[in-house]
């Protein structure tokens, strides 16, 4: 009989831009990251409301029994669900890019053991199935409802479970609870709301917070992440708030240098925070320093979130932060006598994870920063926004590589500011993605930066900064 009391549901909001790493903690194997509600909050649509709810953090094993259950659930499911977010879950569950042809004939192969579907024959038997079921007036319908899909995992507390998860932004719940993962089906639900736009009263807040005093910039080394702060005096701007691989949660109280932490924001008595997307290697830190960190005071530094518009995550809905959260749905300008401050809201002909994005552009004390996320320069020369599609054939004498030094950021690399700029390529030891890549390090020295990486440094400390 099996123990209720172990039984826990959870409800995930979900789309074709789902997450992978490895997990934080044992057994440290490849997971399908997702951030969670208990059912009470998914049923009382507590995320929609302005004072949030709690949420959790889960790392799904890509176990091979949970393949068998992910299989399962998008088989009978495959009616709700898009196709992209079908073809996504099976690249993540097979460890690599399914294709979107195979000789029909082969579908003939199927039988009822899930088991025995190749990731290519089943993407290929659920695009027979749509074609064969739905009519054109049904296929729209899908369309319109693959934004309000959410994945309702089952599962039993198990310390011997190869999956666990944990309350996010919570200093009081640190406990990681393991469980074996027992179902999951796929429902329709309500989608998440905006959160609130950057008004002008917000704007102007923003124009003055920066003090004509002692400016200066750092960016660090924080393993598979991103992370740069700006100071003046006692304040500062942090752009990017991520961290990963050799930076693990768990070590991240005993790490014996955090430069960020106990030596620049511990000084400071507010900050604003601009995350240039929602991957948590861009925004993890954020959480880690909230829930995990020394200074208790730092979520009440925090006087704002700044997240690109219309990025909707589970995480920015947490009671702890949501207050915060702004969308930056324009291009804003900041500048007073010593700083100017370019923020760019991207507009990418077609819309990907990585250039859904917010850019900076920093200019101060003879310094030219350009702080572009994972949006890489030749994708850069094709956005809609004029400023960002000039970035390419400027100058820059500090540039933080894009998306970490991958292969497509080794091609329209801007031109340096002087002999001694500076690219900075913010990596770690991320199996997966192997970053830095070795076309971008040598695409960016030939064309004159100084490269600087150390994607093995295993604690928090100052990458590059400005005089």
């Amino acid at each position: 009989m099996n123990d209720k009391s172990k039984e826990i549901t959870l409800y995930a909001y979900v789309d074709e831009l789902l997450e992978i790493g490895y997990q934080d903690y044992f057994p440290h194997e490849k997971s399908l990251k997702l951030t969670t509600i208990i059912k009470d909050n998914y049923l009382n649509n507590s995320f929609n409301k302005v004072d949030g709810c709690n949420t959790q953090n889960i790392d799904i094993n890509i176990s091979d029994k949970n393949k068998d259950i992910m299989y399962r659930s998008i088989i009978f499911s495959y009616d709700k669900i898009n196709l992209n977010l079908i073809k996504k879950l099976i690249s993540i569950f097979e460890k690599n890019e399914p294709k979107d042809k195979i000789d029909i004939s082969k579908l003939e192969a199927i039988t009822p053991s899930i088991r025995s579907l190749n990731a290519i024959i089943l993407i290929n038997y659920i695009i027979m199935k749509k074609r064969m079921v739905f009519l054109k007036s049904d296929l729209i319908l899908v369309e319109e409802q693959k934004k309000h899909i959410w994945m309702k995992i089952k599962a039993n507390l198990d310390n011997n479970g190869d999956s666990y998860f944990y309350e996010t932004f919570n200093s009081d719940e640190k406990e990681i609870k393991y469980i074996a993962i027992t179902s999951i089906e796929f429902i329709l639900g309500e989608e998440l709301n905006r959160s609130e736009s950057i008004s002008i009263q917000e704007e102007n807040k923003l124009k003055v917070f920066m003090e004509n005093i002692d400016i200066k910039f750092y960016s660090f080394h924080v393993g598979q992440g991103m992370c740069s702060l700006l100071t003046s005096g006692d304040k500062g701007i942090l752009f990017d708030m991520g961290a990963g691989k050799p930076i693990l949660r768990k070590n991240y109280t005993t790490l014996i240098t955090n430069e960020l932490a106990n030596v620049l924001l511990s000084k400071l008595n507010a900050v604003y925070v601009f995350l240039s997307h929602l991957d948590s290697d861009h925004s993890r830190l954020m959480e880690w320093e909230i829930s995990l960190g020394k200074d208790k005071d730092f979520q009440e530094k925090i006087i704002n979130i700044f997240i690109p518009h219309m990025q909707k995550s589970l995480s920015f809905k947490n009671k702890e932060i949501i207050k915060k959260v702004i969308e930056i749905d324009k291009d804003i300008f900041i500048k007073n006598n010593l700083i100017e401050m370019n923020i760019y809201r991207s507009n990418p002909n077609e819309v990907k994870k990585n250039n859904d994005c917010i850019i900076i552009k920093i200019n101060f004390n003879n310094n030219t920063i350009l702080i572009p996320g994972d949006y890489v320069y030749k994708e850069m020369n094709k956005d809609n926004n004029d400023n960002i599609k000039s970035i390419p054939t400027e100058k820059f004498n500090i540039i933080i590589v894009p998306h970490h030094g991958d292969e497509a950021s080794s091609e329209k690399i801007p031109t340096p500011l002087d002999d001694n700029s500076q690219a900075y390529f913010s990596a770690g030891t991320h199996l997966g993605y192997n970053h830095p890549r070795k076309e971008s390090i040598q695409g960016h020295e030939e064309k004159g930066f100084k490269v600087i990486h150390d994607k093995q440094c295993s604690v928090i400390k100052i990458a590059i900064s400005t005089k």
